[in-house]
């Protein structure tokens, strides 16, 4: 994540750039709708440019996969404690299409293990 600009609260945005292993930079944007302390998190969820414009998955670059995509999906990340260390986390990104879900699985995947990484040495 090279660049996040992130106002966590309700109605707050957030501006973030991916950067994949092809070197490619993707920029989305979003809100946040819900925001249950230590159980919930819900955003909208868009392609944008680096200014933070939204922008339609065409007119960021995505492949013609994406061209039925909903131009602002949703996602969710819930908290579920399971012991004094161990937190279970379940997300939900919701109008992705089909044919680039397991993409967008290893993209999670990828940050939930740099996640795990800062958390362990905290």
């Amino acid at each position: 994540c090279p660049s996040a600009k992130i106002d966590f609260k309700i109605e707050g945005r957030y501006h973030c750039a991916m950067k994949a292993p092809d070197g490619k930079v993707v920029w989305t944007t979003g809100s946040y709708l819900e925001i249950f302390p230590h159980e919930l998190i819900v955003c909208t969820d868009q392609f944008a440019d680096e200014a933070g414009h939204p922008l339609t998955a065409k007119n960021s670059g995505m492949g013609p996969e994406w061209n039925d995509a909903e131009d602002t999906l949703i996602f969710s990340v819930k908290f579920t404690s399971l012991s004094a260390n161990q937190t279970e986390i379940q997300l939900v990104h919701e109008g992705i299409p089909a044919s680039v879900h397991d993409d967008c699985v290893d993209g999670w995947n990828s940050t939930l293990d740099k996640l795990k990484r800062v958390v362990e040495k905290a």
